[in-house]
């Protein structure tokens, strides 16, 4: 699909130059923009043509640099940066989606939230519309044009199809902003209903004060670890490795397993759907309460020491720290090393290898396990779905995840483009679970695939709580 990308370019291209904004970058910015951005990954990734090769990003950078050719919005930039970041297959290498939201609202646009999965609504009140309204057009593009546009600015690791269709559904509202709604104070919706009737709505758009206003909202329901146990069955969810409040998230995970070991559950579901990853020591921490030997994950990191890579907790490039850490915490692997890589010169890749097993001293669960994964599961989730399947400590349900059975890449860092004030991240650290060396760009497959139906959108059901009910294996509700 992206390789049409220029014939989908010209189609849109009414919208991109003729209306929203007033404004529009040269040129000469935009290609000024481009080598910044070109001369960072190459001085900051440790191995950005792992999955796609060095031919296709010489094509590439070549096709986006002929494509600046005259003024264009900013949004329309944004969607060149993307496909030519989309080439490397790193979902962690792409342009940063909040800076690109709010670059559009600081602009004078304005936006409309619509949570979608293919051409279903999933949750849309701001719109009007309800759970499983079937979306046709809104004002003069159909969805599946729309979704053209998402399908580019969509980032996944290794050859992530279906995680790539999530990305596209993930993406509709800030597709939608700047190629559909631009400034506009109200939009029309073509969709069918619940019962099938066809409709048109006209629905306003929200500007920068509401959407700021909704986001407070929002940010209260914020969702973080919990569990709950139902039937026989202890539900944990866990949403991020990388969570606000960590010590929050580690008394619930302590919690959770200690109520399993005191109500003598033998049936756990770890829900890590839409997680889009964090922090590795993290997963080692989740993991340790499932097994007494614990789990070492990455076996190793590649790492590009580079001006971009120090800029993340900029107080670990003082020498005299370094020198510090090195001394004092030679057995801490985690810190040592990641203290070591930058403490290394500019420019110098290096390996580093992990051996200790994170353990737990009590509260160990090691009866029945399902993971529950989708195709938004990313990144440190990986590595915690892979640590599943490597040691056969679980039953995986849902969707191919976002990465393979070889490792990621990670520790992602922003910069940010002058001319265009886009913000970019990029990966400074290749995470690898064995000493293979071989990029695997094939998803972690289920055990069990969970398909979510029409009905299942628009009676509000979880598919995969409704999956469990229909299974003799495990005590439910």
């Amino acid at each position: 699909m992206k390789g049409a990308w220029i014939l989908i370019f010209s189609f849109f291209s009414h919208c991109i130059w003729a209306q929203f904004p007033s404004t529009f970058l040269s040129p000469a910015d935009m290609k000024a923009d481009l080598d910044t951005l070109l001369q960072t990954i190459d001085a900051s990734h440790p191995d950005p043509t792992a999955y796609c090769g060095d031919f296709a990003w010489k094509n590439a950078k070549a096709q986006a640099y002929a494509q600046v050719d005259q003024p264009m919005s900013t949004a329309a930039f944004g969607w060149v940066i993307s496909e030519l970041l989309g080439t490397l297959q790193d979902s962690h290498t792409q342009l940063n989606y909040i800076s690109f939201w709010r670059n559009h609202l600081d602009q004078g646009g304005r936006v409309l939230p619509i949570r979608k999965r293919n051409y279903w609504v999933v949750k849309a009140p701001k719109a009007g519309l309800e759970p499983g309204d079937e979306l046709i057009a809104i004002e003069n593009f159909t969805i599946d044009q729309i979704d053209q546009i998402s399908r580019v600015f969509a980032m996944t690791e290794g050859h992530s199809a279906v995680s790539e269709d999530r990305m596209v559904d993930a993406l509709f509202s800030l597709i939608l902003a700047p190629f559909v709604v631009q400034n506009k104070d109200s939009i029309q919706i073509t969709f069918l209903d619940r019962t099938g009737q066809l409709k048109k709505k006209k629905v306003a758009t929200m500007t920068k004060q509401q959407w700021d206003q909704h986001l407070k909202e929002l940010n209260k329901q914020k969702e973080e670890a919990e569990f709950n146990i139902e039937g026989g069955v202890c539900y944990l969810t866990i949403p991020s490795f990388a969570p606000e409040r960590f010590g929050h998230q580690h008394r619930t995970i302590k919690k959770a397993f200690k109520k399993i070991h005191q109500q003598e559950i033998d049936s756990l579901v770890i829900d890590l759907r839409n997680n889009s990853g964090g922090l590795s020591t993290e997963v080692e921490y989740l993991y340790s309460f499932l097994d007494p030997n614990g789990a070492n994950t990455p076996h190793n990191i590649i790492s590009k020491s580079s001006k971009l890579a120090r800029t993340r907790y900029p107080i670990l490039n003082h020498r005299w720290i370094q020198k510090v850490i090195l001394s004092l915490f030679k057995k801490q692997e985690n810190i040592y090393n990641y203290v070591y890589l930058r403490s290394q010169p500019l420019g110098q890749q290096d390996t580093v290898y992990f051996h200790q097993n994170f353990k737990q001293p009590k509260h160990i669960f090691q009866s029945k396990v399902l993971l529950w994964v989708n195709g938004l599961s990313a990144s440190a989730t990986v590595d915690f779905t892979h640590t599943i399947k490597e040691k056969k400590r679980g039953e995986i349900w849902g969707e191919p995840v976002m990465g393979g059975m070889k490792g990621t890449f990670g520790n992602t860092t922003g910069t940010l483009l002058p001319n265009s004030k886009l913000q970019v991240q990029i990966s400074t650290i290749r995470y690898n679970y064995d000493a293979s060396w071989v990029y695997d760009p094939v998803s972690i497959e289920p055990d069990i695939a969970v398909e979510i139906t029409h009905d299942h959108i628009r009676l509000e059901q979880d598919a995969f709580k409704e999956l469990l009910k229909k299974r003799s294996n495990l005590r439910t509700p």
